[in-house]
């Protein structure tokens, strides 16, 4: 491939852009990504570039590299790239990053991946969406540190399904030149999928030289469209035994997700403290509020716009706000409240319907959609209790507030997650032999 022509950071806004430094930035931001799933769900994730998997191409010719469903995040970049960008997660890859993110057994990750449908597809958009948010947030800390005039990357869509046949859903693909960055991702023990980045050819400059080296027909025919039969075995193996051994993949932790999944009006009330006794380890019965919350709080004001709040939400690659001041809490903001409050007429593939009573919606106001009163707790809540509250009032955030009410941090329910696992690792009967 051709050599750098402009330094990393050396672009005006004004400027078209090098084709190689975007391919770097873009498999940083893509490693990013991997790190930050891994530390959030305790995994092993990671991310490499497929050489013959890059070049100029049409909409049909998209239709190659990906095994459909797919699923597509449409970005809207601000600064520097002037455009829309999508970026692409082939059917292995909707499926294994929806299973981690909702925690599901090893075994129902592995039936998804081989043979999910399209309408098992379509029904995990909305965790497709949280995985976007991830993963635009991560593409926006990379590009806003290396690149000069770099603003803002906002996932406006998530589009689920077969994109290549149904081209009208997403605005901006059909008629156009398009770059295709591909990468093949992993999350143990699981079968490697393609993703990728598709790029308006017009951002970048005629001087950048792109790979036209592309995966050929003949070896196209040879890929398998299943998982490899030895690669499955292998991941079936492993599940096996982490399962047996009461490892990860353990049965609070099953249970708590077969709850989840279960509408709130239909679940059981959780269970008591006293029913939880006899199996709380002596670790998990001592942890409180204060060991696990987030101590970062962002906050913002009743008169902020969900367009402000919407941005600071991708800058700062977080998924709540506290709305008040002083520390004094009033109400709070999560993705789904703004993502709620928007009209879709904003999404680029509902373009042409678009109207100025759309565009109004991005200004409306914190303090008319914030979730309020807040279910709040303290710093010295035991872990089960704040698993109780999370059930009982159906939230998945709880603020910890000192004596005087003074925010001091804050649990999500993947802090809980994060907090049983560690806990499962210390009292599993491997863990004791190696000490």
């Amino acid at each position: 491939m051709a050599t750098y022509q402009k330094e990393i950071g050396s672009q005006s806004k004004d400027s078209t852009l090098d084709f190689q430094v975007i391919t770097k930035l873009s498999a940083e931001s893509f490693k990013t990504f991997c790190n930050d799933i891994s530390g959030m769900f305790g995994v092993n994730m990671d991310c490499k570039k497929q050489p013959r998997f890059i070049g100029v191409e049409s909409l049909e010719g998209l239709k190659k590299h990906f095994k459909e469903p797919v699923s597509v995040h449409c970005v809207k970049a601000e600064g520097t790239i002037e455009d829309i960008f999508y970026l692409v997660f082939d059917c292995g890859g909707l499926f294994t990053l929806a299973g981690v993110v909702n925690m599901h057994p090893g075994q129902t990750m592995l039936r998804e991946i081989k043979s999910g449908t399209l309408e098992s597809a379509k029904n995990t958009s909305n965790v497709l969406a949280e995985v976007g948010q991830a993963l635009v947030g991560s593409w926006d800390r990379v590009f806003r540190k290396e690149l000069n005039g770099h603003k803002s990357f906002i996932q406006t869509n998530v589009f689920v399904g077969n994109p290549w046949d149904e081209s009208d859903e997403i605005k901006g693909l059909s008629g156009k030149e398009l770059v295709l960055i591909g990468y093949e991702m992993t999350v143990e023990p699981y079968s490697t999928f393609k993703c990728g980045v598709i790029f308006p050819k017009t951002i970048f400059a005629e001087t950048s030289k792109l790979s036209l080296e592309q995966t050929s027909p003949t070896e196209e025919k040879t890929e398998k469209a299943d998982l490899d039969k030895t690669e499955q075995k292998s991941a079936e193996k492993i599940i096996e035994n982490s399962e047996n051994k009461g490892g990860p993949i353990s049965e609070t932790i099953r249970k708590m997700v077969q709850a989840d999944a279960v509408p709130p009006a239909q679940s059981e009330l959780p269970p008591t403290a006293e029913k939880l006794e006899h199996n709380r380890t002596p670790a998990l019965s001592a942890i409180c509020a204060k060991d696990i919350m987030q101590k970062e709080v962002h906050w913002g004001t009743g008169e902020d716009s969900v367009q402000l709040l919407s941005t600071r939400i991708q800058q700062h690659n977080i998924s709540y706000i506290m709305i008040g001041q002083n520390g004094s809490l009033e109400g709070i903001i999560s993705i789904s409240d703004l993502k709620s409050a928007t009209s879709p007429y904003l999404r680029p593939e509902f373009a042409k319907w678009r109207r100025p009573l759309d565009d109004a919606t991005l200004q409306i106001k914190a303090k008319w959609i914030m979730s309020k009163p807040v279910h709040t707790i303290e710093p010295e809540t035991p872990l089960t209790t704040i698993m109780e509250n999370m059930c009982q009032f159906g939230v998945r955030c709880l603020p910890v507030v000192d004596g005087q009410n003074k925010v001091q941090g804050f649990v999500t329910v993947f802090d809980v997650f994060g907090a049983l696992l560690k806990g499962e690792e210390t009292t599993s009967p491997d863990s004791k032999q190696q000490k």
